[in-house]
């Protein structure tokens, strides 16, 4: 299961400069999905896009002129939910809900700076802080017999390296801890200590934990 994710408007507000060196607050919203695919399963559920947020620390530091090494650490949630129908001989079935995980995120990008525009690109590793799900199906039958709901809520346990079964609690659904992925982004420069930036973030690993005897 790979997660895709799309940071639609982000912004640094750097409070402090020097030299070389410049630091401060980053924040903005994310619109990020995540899709699926399982070796040994055929359900693989159409996925669409939540709104989260990312807010925390952001470093430039200057290596050259008009090129930067960007980083900092970033409190993100992250997430996908669910809106379907599938329909049978004689029912239908109609499942919603959503999922979110909440990281630390910790970018390391390269930034090529032209005036006030600049691109930039890198990789990222996240470190899961669990989060929380919540989900409903719904079956309606022709036939008329009574209507079948399944519903399922509850936390977002992350997990670095194998787990037990007993490992998780009641309603606790298991998560990798270690996430990590590529950047692409562009900025400008909107005022003397502020930069709007969109980008595009891919993620490269999977998200489900591994149970300690699976293959």
């Amino acid at each position: 299961m790979k997660k895709i994710v799309l940071i639609a408007i982000a912004m640094f507000t750097f409070s402090f400069a020097q030299a070389q060196l410049s630091y401060g607050v980053k924040a903005g919203l994310n619109l990020n999905n995540m899709n699926h695919s399982y070796k040994n399963a055929d359900l693989e559920p159409e996925t669409q896009m939540a709104v989260g947020f990312h807010l925390g620390l952001a470093v430039d530091y200057e290596l050259a002129d008009g090129i930067a090494l960007q980083s900092g650490l970033l409190l993100t949630r992250k997430g996908y939910k669910i809106d379907s129908e599938e329909s049978g001989d004689g029912y239908k079935t109609t499942t919603t809900g959503s999922s979110c995980y909440r990281y630390l995120e910790i970018p390391i990008h390269f930034a090529y700076k032209m005036d006030a525009f600049q691109v930039y690109a890198g990789p990222y590793v996240a470190f899961g802080m669990g989060g929380k799900y919540d989900f409903e199906s719904k079956t309606v039958f022709e036939s008329g017999l009574d209507d079948s709901i399944i519903s399922a809520e509850g936390n977002i346990k992350s997990f670095f390296g194998e787990y037990e079964s007993s490992d998780l609690g009641e309603n606790e659904m298991p998560a990798k801890g270690l996430e990590y992925g590529i950047d692409f982004g562009i900025g400008y420069m909107a005022m003397d200590n502020i930069l709007v930036n969109a980008s595009y973030s891919y993620g490269l690993g999977n998200t489900n934990a591994k149970l300690k005897g699976d293959d």
